[in-house]
Formats: C-alpha cells, sequence, structure tokens
C-alpha cells in the first residue's frame, strides 16, 4: 500500500514527470515498489535484484530511484493520519466495498 501511495503521490502531485508511456509507468510501479520496500525494511533486496525481476538496468534503476527521492525532498514518511494517507485509503476501499455489496444484492 505504501508503494501505491508514493506512485499516487507521483502522479497527483507532479504530473509534469510522469509520462503515459507503458514503459514509463512500469518503471514508476518498480521504483515505488523499491522505494516502499527499502522504507519498511532496511534489510531489503538490492538494486540488482531489482533489476533482475524487473528487467531495467541496475544504473537506470538507481538513477530513477535518486531523482525520485529528489522530488520528494526525501521524505518518504506517510503520516497515516493525514487526508491522504492510510486511512483515506482504508476509506476508499471500505466506501468500495460497501458499493460493490449493494450492487450484488438482488433488486
Amino acid at each position: 500500500m505504501l508503494s501505491m501511495h508514493y506512485l499516487n503521490d507521483r502522479v497527483a502531485h507532479f504530473p509534469e514527470t510522469v509520462s503515459t508511456s507503458e514503459n514509463q509507468i512500469y518503471r514508476l510501479l518498480a521504483v515505488s515498489l523499491i522505494l516502499g520496500s527499502k522504507f519498511l525494511d532496511d534489510n531489503t533486496f538490492i538494486n540488482r535484484s531489482w533489476s533482475d525481476v524487473t528487467a531495467i538496468k541496475v544504473s537506470e534503476l538507481n538513477q530513477l530511484e535518486v531523482n525520485w527521492l529528489q522530488l520528494i525532498q526525501w521524505e518518504l514518511h506517510v503520516d497515516p493520519e493525514a487526508s491522504n494517507g492510510l486511512q483515506a485509503w482504508l476509506h476508499a476501499w471500505k466506501e468500495y466495498r460497501e458499493k460493490d455489496l449493494i450492487k450484488q444484492q438482488p433488486a
């Protein structure tokens, strides 16, 4: 969820840095997963491992990661109570599920 938050935040606050090409979205998703993983667990995969999994060169992953960190001024912490934090995601999920359940009920 943290990675999805990072990706959503990037698209919402820095849209000029996001290209709509499929390769760009894939790279952004990969880097958001790397950032989330590294933030939550300091003993995580190295970028070489991520490179093997994503087929993105290590040098490119390194540069994408640094660019993203510079863009957000190295602020990876997300307040779960913030309007765009974990509680907002959970609330949106709960609303979605409730609407979905209503649609599934017979008329």
